[in-house]
């Protein structure tokens, strides 16, 4: 009896052996550890429970990473309405409460929505929350057929300010789209067209009423149109150049006898604001606003070619000359007051817009 148990412990003992030496040499190395013995009394192996074992560790470690992204980030998703229409848009929201200097990357517009077409995208202002930032991502989604919709898992990308990388998972979201037919038309079906509505009397008078009146106010204002294009003469108000404007107002000056009558200073300034009149007409610059330095200044800037350099000179001369009579009360020689007026002239003559150049502008206006 003591043999026969002696050889079964053999037996055990053996078979025991081998298993280790071929887990060693196979290399599953990881599972000897599962492996125990209940006594010393008696050579016993004991059920590998591995697979159970490996499950649990996985359960365990993702809830240990779970429980750390938590720490890191909140990550959340929703949408604005669970249930909507054909044709109706819904907003799909990822929000992300994370620590600040992160990096994030949302998904892109052509990500999987679940059967939903993105229509738009956008990304609100970063809120800052304590330590942390609030980003918030939106996306208007659509769709055009009935049934329950699941809009997928989606992956979030963080960098943080350390340098790790981390990837977020949202949950799953579940949606309704419903047709905006109900079940009573459906069993309806098509309904036909409804016949001609019978217009009452009074409406069809009414409504004749309204057509002639509209009829005769058309006739009447096309009528008053048609009468002042063709009966009423228009008064053609000639605008004279520049140059004969100026020549008209220095005959005007000259006709006031103010040299006879000893009125220097009050001919010089006519004389030079005629002169500045001109200028602003001739060349549409505001002559008369400008103080002598600021027009000279003006007409002398490089890239200007309002005067050539010849006529630029004799006008700084003029203008400087007539500045000393009506303000530093220069009294000037007898022959410079009467060429005063026979200098302007000429330089209006010399300076004034050609016959040829007047036409092509009233062509091109």
């Amino acid at each position: 009896m003591n043999t026969k148990k002696y050889n079964k412990n053999i037996i055990f003992l053996g078979v025991f052996i081998f298993m280790i030496f071929s887990k060693i040499v196979f290399g599953d190395n990881d599972n000897l550890n599962n492996i125990g013995i209940d006594s010393i009394q008696g050579v016993k192996i004991v059920s590998d429970n591995t697979t159970q074992s490996s499950i649990q560790q996985k359960n365990l470690v993702n809830k240990k990473e779970q429980k750390q992204n938590k720490n890191i980030a909140d990550f959340r998703v929703y949408v604005d309405k669970s249930t909507i229409t054909i044709g109706e848009k819904i907003q799909y929201t990822m929000e992300i409460d994370v620590e600040k200097g992160a990096i994030i990357e949302f998904p892109y517009q052509g990500s999987n929505f679940g059967g939903f077409v993105v229509k738009d995208f956008f990304r609100e202002k970063t809120k800052n929350i304590g330590n942390k930032i609030k980003e918030k991502q939106c996306y208007v989604l659509d769709t055009y057929t009935t049934g329950s919709y699941v809009i997928p898992e989606q992956i979030i990308n963080i960098k943080l300010s350390n340098g790790k990388t981390y990837e977020l998972k949202s949950s799953k979201i579940f949606v309704e789209v419903k047709s905006v037919i109900n079940d009573k038309d459906k069993e309806i079906g098509l309904k036909d067209i409804k016949s001609v509505l019978d217009v009452p009397i009074k409406v069809k008078g009414l409504i004749i009423v309204i057509l002639i009146v509209l009829f005769l106010m058309i006739f009447l204002v096309v009528g008053i149109l048609c009468y002042r294009k063709f009966f009423i003469k228009k008064d053609i108000v000639e605008i004279l150049p520049a140059h004969e404007i100026a020549l008209i107002e220095l005959g005007r000056i000259d006709s006031m006898d103010l040299i006879r009558l000893n009125k220097v200073k009050e001919y010089y300034y006519l004389v030079s604001e005629c002169i500045r009149t001109y200028l602003e007409n001739r060349f549409n610059i505001k002559a008369k606003e400008k103080t002598t330095e600021e027009f000279l200044e003006f007409i002398t800037k490089p890239g200007s070619d309002v005067l050539e350099t010849k006529y630029v000179n004799i006008l700084k001369e003029y203008l400087a000359h007539c500045d000393l009579v009506k303000y530093a009360k220069l009294n000037p020689e007898k022959s410079q007051v009467e060429n005063l007026l026979k200098t302007t002239k000429e330089f209006i003559n010399e300076t004034k817009i050609e016959q040829e150049e007047i036409i092509n502008k009233e062509e091109e206006k």
